[in-house]
């Protein structure tokens, strides 16, 4: 298990998805992999990170519209811990 700190790199509106830099979560990875793209290439992980954001941040935005902002363009992944 690794834990990783996802945070936003940019402002992003699109009108239905917003977030903005110092918007973060620290995401749990169940794998030790300490490659980036492992965090964001799964969809079941993007999921589950959408699902943060939404809930940490109070966002009113569907899931599926968050999930497909879920890369390494939008965000900066850092490895916490492994």
């Amino acid at each position: 298990m690794a834990i990783w700190k996802i945070r936003a790199k940019r402002k992003f509106n699109n009108g239905t998805v917003v977030f903005e830099p110092g918007m973060e979560i620290d995401f749990v990875f169940n794998s030790n992999s300490t490659s980036p793209s492992s965090v964001y290439s799964n969809k079941k992980d993007r999921q589950s990170i959408s699902e943060q954001f939404i809930s940490k941040y109070g966002m009113k935005c569907p899931l599926e519209k968050f999930e497909q902002q879920v890369n390494n363009a939008n965000f900066d992944f850092v490895l916490i811990s492994k």
